[in-house]
This record gives structure tokens, C-alpha cells and sequence, in this order.
């Protein structure tokens, strides 16, 4: 239960910040603007937090539901941190699905909207397989 939590309450911040500091920047050149990293992405970052745990508590949840499975199921660490990593990144697909469909975001650059999940999902993980070896009798 405390590493489904764990995936509840860091997930979407860490995806989150994924977000700000490597998907934002990469948009932004893509469109053809700069590269640029400023402190305001960290203001705007923690601004914006409510709105990434109100869209992004769903799809860590699941990804956590994942998890807890695949340790119920004796997997090795390394598998279940590529298998959360793999949820992730198709869970994080699921708050831009409206802007998908009506056209919005297109192209090739389409595929870094799943990079926060992918690294939320995995360093959750990780995290979680990490804490339950420490804890284990």
C-alpha cells in the first residue's frame, strides 16, 4: 500500500517536471524558437502542480495498480520498472487525448507527450522496489 502512495503522490510531480524542464523546451524548438531554461519553468512548475495531480492521479494510480501486480507476481526489479515505464509513457497520452483527436498536436513530436509518464512511471518504480528491499525482514 505505501508503494502504491508512493506512485500516487510523486508520480505527477515528477511527470510534471519532466514536462517543464525537457518536453516544453524540445516543443519549443521544434516550433523554432530557442532553447531556453529560466527559473520562471520552476515557478510555473510549481504554479501548475494542482493541475498536473488533478489530470495525472489516474494514470499514475494505474501504473502503481501495475506495479503492485507485477510484485504480487515475483518479477525482477529491472522487468517491472520497464513494464511501469512502458504504462507510463501510454498513460501519459491520457490528458492530451482531446487535443490529439481534434488535431491540435500532430507530427513526430507527438511521442514526448508520453516522456513524463515513461519517467514518472519508472522512477516510481524504481523508488518503489528500492523501499520495499529496505523494508524487507
Amino acid at each position: 500500500m505505501k508503494q502504491f502512495l508512493l506512485f500516487v503522490l510523486l508520480g505527477p510531480s515528477l511527470g510534471g517536471l519532466v514536462l517543464f524542464i525537457l518536453v516544453l523546451p524540445a516543443l519549443a524548438f521544434a516550433a523554432g524558437e530557442g532553447i531556453r531554461f529560466s527559473l520562471v519553468q520552476l515557478q510555473a512548475w510549481a504554479v501548475t502542480l494542482p493541475a498536473f495531480y488533478l489530470l495525472g492521479v489516474v494514470p499514475a494510480s494505474i501504473v502503481g495498480l501495475l506495479d503492485a501486480f507485477l510484485r504480487q507476481r515475483r518479477l525482477a526489479l529491472p522487468v517491472r520498472i520497464l513494464f511501469c515505464g512502458a504504462a507510463g509513457f501510454l498513460a501519459g497520452f491520457f490528458p492530451a487525448i482531446a487535443a490529439i483527436a481534434m488535431g491540435f498536436i500532430q507530427g513526430p513530436w507527438l511521442v514526448l507527450l508520453g516522456l513524463p509518464g515513461l519517467v514518472a512511471g519508472a522512477g516510481c518504480s524504481a523508488l518503489a522496489g528500492a523501499i520495499c528491499k529496505l523494508t524487507r525482514p
